[in-house]
């Protein structure tokens, strides 16, 4: 389907969702034509524009859903510069279209994807998972649960180990790719304000360790390079996983793959 990309939720029509269910083999014969739009995931960061659509069919058909998430680009220009910058969108959308059938651990399934690498425009249309149980990073698992989700890592970084084909992946950055040693400039400008908002909550190990890493965040990030090297999910925590409520579901599913990376998989591990 070669056509212009929807930017927000108000570009989405029922005809543009009847062609894009098609074209990625959702649905057949079926069209859409109504559906209600809930933005969600609003102020908390986010480098996307997240809604939920329920859709309205003419008439029933096996696989059409009756909800997905639609995930566009950012409406802040700064937090679309960042995603640009370092190819966020692209990243994800061709995880979606070259990885996740690779996977044997559950990832929220992609219906429909386009990108315009020039623009940065994209859109995912994506499994809507609001009947299962996000995590939160707040509270935290369970002991059970750490033990699901670091199975289910092991999984993922198993079906890549060393994989002759992660050279193919020249759309995946590596670890200590330049665009990352930025992290570096970054730390030291938080530094300051870290010491002034934290430094008497933290405990003196802490902060010597927190010093130490001032300097060495490229190191680190060399090091992370190296072999062996996987898939890393790069942002592999609570809020981003979602645990089963129903028999019928999967027992974990995994989702936003935007900083995904080639490196350690020790990264993912220690992020956790």
């Amino acid at each position: 389907m070669n056509e212009k990309i929807p930017t927000s939720p108000q570009d989405i029509s029922p005809e543009w969702l009847t062609r894009a269910l098609r074209a990625g083999g959702v649905i057949d014969n079926a069209a859409v034509t109504s559906f209600t739009s809930k933005v969600i995931g609003e102020g908390v960061g986010l480098l996307g524009q997240l809604a939920q659509l329920t859709l309205t069919y003419d008439k029933p058909e096996a696989g059409g859903p009756a909800s997905l998430i639609a995930k566009l680009p950012a409406t802040s220009e700064e937090n679309r510069y960042i995603a640009n910058l370092f190819r966020f969108y692209e990243r994800e959308v061709r995880f979606y279209e070259e990885v996740a059938g690779s996977l044997d651990c559950a990832t929220a399934r992609c219906y429909y994807s386009q990108i315009d690498a020039d623009s940065g425009d994209f859109v995912l249309l994506l499994e809507d998972l609001c009947q299962r149980r996000v995590g939160d990073q707040v509270r935290g698992c369970s002991e059970d649960e750490v033990r699901l989700a670091l199975d289910q890592l092991a999984t993922l970084h198993a079906a890549w180990w060393e994989s002759p084909r992660l050279e193919e992946l020249d759309w995946l950055p590596y670890a200590n790719a330049p665009i990352h040693h930025s992290a570096e400039s970054s730390y030291q400008q938080a530094w300051e304000p870290l010491i002034e908002n934290f430094g008497s909550r933290l405990s003196p190990y802490v902060m010597k360790t927190a010093d130490r890493l001032r300097t060495n965040v490229i190191n680190c990030l060399n090091m992370l390079a190296e072999p062996p090297r996987t898939i890393v999910h790069g942002d592999y925590r609570c809020d981003n996983l979602f645990f089963r409520q129903q028999p019928d579901q999967p027992e974990f599913t995994v989702i936003d793959w935007q900083i995904s990376c080639r490196g350690r998989g020790a990264y993912d591990l220690g992020y956790f």
